[in-house]
């Protein structure tokens, strides 16, 4: 059995803070001439003396020199040497007595050889073990931090790890900071290089003062050590000139790669030998060829066209016997050595081809698994910032990661699994940081008539009973017996309907008229408005007592102030020079909003645009945008008709929820309740509720 670790130290100290330490992982090249297996030590003081680090570097050295300069090759009785060391000269390396090291002082120490680890420890320093996706403090209980006596690595704790380990040799301050599925994933998923830049970057990132003394080990087995393949470049080589074989010989050669370089030679030698026959062929078919000719010179004298075709035909047949008659003239050891020679020739092309493509595919996966880390990481990166509240940095992280996802190839079964497998993640993490949510299973209120056709908005007033029309006619959902009522109709087909005032309804149609209808008693009157000229009236809000209309005609935003029974005279509510082109929707809460057919939502207020975005929207929103909000709430709510989704966000722009449509049918127009605990949606055959 083969044994390999991968090892990485992370140490970051706060100027400020309490502690100063020292983390020790000792050189390969140590273990490999000791026989002693690694040494690890992270050593830790609570104290900001300056003479500190100094001591613990003092410290750590000899504890390290006599670990392996120890007589006996047993690493359990090496380290167990090594405390008794500690433990009889910490006071003369320090120059700290007994008391100052247990209330100051923290060590631990640990030893992997072949599979056997070993440890002693004191103080706040853990060892932690991560197999089975499961997490083990190995050192819980055994920190001799209340002995008694002057012994302070009074105690060993041995073990044997298996393959896929991974072993954390830290304070206890990486708990205060990353929560312990976290810490799970990052040192499982990530090789330990890895996994301390994440840490150290999320902590420097987020401007975390702290005191981190952390090593991370991950342990792996092998049943035999990988076969070593020749290098690629060499084999080129060799195709090219046989007496470039040397290349080959340099390599350190496995099974393989001494059988190409057996054949190589066989190659350069045969192919002399071929060289020399064919030349010795070619020789006597030119012999044959100049007395064949001189035989049809001897005939040349006769004029019948036939008998030179004739003549030329025997001549040909002479020269192949001739030919022929030299190659049977070899012996069988010529024909085995030819034909030996053609086939090492296949062999080695053959195999030389094999271990290119081999070759090429090791590269491939490299780069595959290098990616794979870099997605993992990103997603590492992603979960820190979600701890720190920061969507804006988890968004950017999510999408680095989506494009390097688009990059992965898969092309064989473990390719295209572990490729779904981010893929499956990244769409957690979509959800989770977007906040998207699927609709599912909404409370149904009221089914629509089979071709009903709503053609206006759905609108629920202050008391949550909810209106809607199709063409003239005005309709109301009952919510307790979830029927659907007729209660008015007028002239024209409906476009809008919007609150006025207590039990008003504003009623806007296709052709730009304006009607008023009484929720008490379902009258509606028709309502004349001041209309500039060049007026095309495209949308109409209300703001208290006050109108407000979208005029495309005039780009301009005109608003009118009820008096008692009718409307004064329009004025200009826009100061500045603004293009309106493309907006279809306006809302007023105090503000006023416009939202374009591209999507674009824009927010004016006293009459001057001013700057407003979406944050956090998943994917730009697209055409055919319903916006609904008014001076009571304190969202803005978009349906975005094309992909079927809902997304609500507070005044400032940040969208806080994002409910995705794709189990229901298509969304035609929502409305939020009056507390804004429930919202309304309507599709082309049925109205819903929802929780929010």
């Amino acid at each position: 059995m083969i044994y390999q670790t991968k090892v990485d130290k992370l140490a970051i100290s706060n100027t400020k803070g309490d502690y100063q330490s020292y983390v020790y992982v000792a050189p390969s090249d140590r273990q490999g001439t000791t026989g002693l297996g690694q040494l690890f030590i992270v050593a830790e003081a609570k104290s900001r003396e300056k003479k500190i680090p100094s001591i613990l570097n003092q410290l750590v050295d000899e504890l390290s020199e006599y670990y392996y300069h120890s007589p006996t090759k047993n690493t359990e009785a090496a380290l167990e040497t090594a405390a008794q060391y500690f433990n009889e000269n910490i006071g003369d390396i320090t120059g700290k007595n007994l008391r100052w090291l247990k209330e100051k002082m923290s060590i631990l120490i640990a030893a992997i050889q072949d599979n056997k680890l070993i440890i002693s420890n004191f103080g706040g320093l853990s060892a932690w073990l991560f197999r089975n996706n499961k997490i083990h403090d190995i050192t819980a209980g055994g920190n001799n931090k209340d002995v008694t006596g002057k012994k302070i690595l009074c105690q060993l704790i041995s073990g044997q790890l298996v393959d896929g380990d991974v072993l954390l040799l830290t304070n206890n301050t990486i708990f205060d900071y990353f929560s312990d599925e976290k810490i799970k994933k990052t040192v499982m998923g990530l090789a330990p290089t890895q996994a301390c830049a994440f840490f150290k970057n999320t902590l420097l990132d987020y401007k975390v003062s702290v005191d981190f003394s952390t090593i991370i080990i991950k342990f792996m087995a092998f049943k035999k050590a990988p076969q070593q393949i020749i290098d690629a470049t060499a084999g080129t080589n060799v195709l090219k000139a046989a007496d470039n074989v040397e290349i080959l010989n340099k390599a350190e050669p496995g099974i393989a790669a001494k059988i190409f370089i057996k054949l190589a030679g066989w190659v350069k030698n045969g192919l002399a030998k071929i060289y020399a026959l064919v030349k010795k062929a070619g020789t006597l078919k030119m012999r044959g060829k100049k007395e064949a000719k001189k035989e049809v010179g001897e005939l040349s004298g006769m004029n019948v066209k036939s008998e030179e075709q004739i003549a030329r035909e025997d001549e040909k047949k002479r020269v192949k016997g001739l030919a022929f008659k030299k190659w049977k003239s070899f012996n069988i050891v010529e024909y085995r050595l030819i034909l030996l020679i053609i086939l090492a020739a296949i062999l080695f092309t053959g195999s030389l081809f094999i271990v290119n493509n081999k070759k090429k595919n090791q590269v491939q996966n490299e780069e595959f698994q290098a990616l794979v880390e870099e997605i993992n990481g990103k997603i590492n990166s992603v979960e820190a910032a979600l701890i720190y509240k920061d969507e804006a940095r988890a968004q950017e992280l999510l999408s680095e990661a989506n494009d390097l996802l688009a990059k992965l190839t898969n092309n064989n079964p473990q390719e295209q699994y572990q490729y779904q497998e981010l893929k499956n993640e990244l769409a957690k993490q979509v959800k989770r940081i977007y906040n998207l949510e699927t609709i599912t299973n909404p409370e149904v209120l009221v089914e629509l008539p089979q071709d009903f056709a709503a053609t206006s908005n759905i609108y629920a007033d202050p008391n949550n009973i909810i209106y809607l029309a199709r063409g003239a006619e005005i309709y109301k959902v009952n919510t307790g017996n979830k029927a659907l009522d007729k209660v008015a109709s007028i002239t024209g087909q409906i476009k809008k309907l919007v609150y006025f005032e207590k039990n008003k309804l504003l009623i806007l149609t296709k052709t730009g008229e304006v009607w008023i209808m009484d929720t008490n008693n379902y009258g509606a009157r028709k309502i004349t408005l001041e209309l500039p000229k060049k007026s095309q009236l495209v949308d109409l809000a209300t703001y208290g007592l006050k109108i407000y209309l979208l005029d495309g005609g005039n780009n301009n935003i005109y608003k009118y102030n009820y008096q008692t029974t009718s409307f004064g005279t329009p004025s200009k509510w826009l100061s500045g020079e603004d293009d309106l082109t493309g907006n279809e929707v306006i809302v007023v809460d105090g503000s006023v909003w416009l939202a374009a057919k591209d999507g674009q939502i824009s927010k004016f207020f006293k009459g001057k645009k001013e700057v407003f975005g979406l944050k956090g929207a998943y994917e730009k929103i697209s055409s055919q945008t319903l916006l609904v909000t008014n001076e009571t709430s304190n969202n803005l709510y978009l349906l975005d008709r094309d992909k079927n989704r809902i997304l609500i966000a507070d005044k400032t722009g940040q969208v806080s929820k994002q409910l995705l449509g794709d189990e229901l049918e298509k969304i035609v127009s929502i409305a939020p309740n009056s507390n804004e605990r429930e919202l309304y949606l309507m599709t082309v055959n049925k109205v819903y509720k929802i929780g929010l």
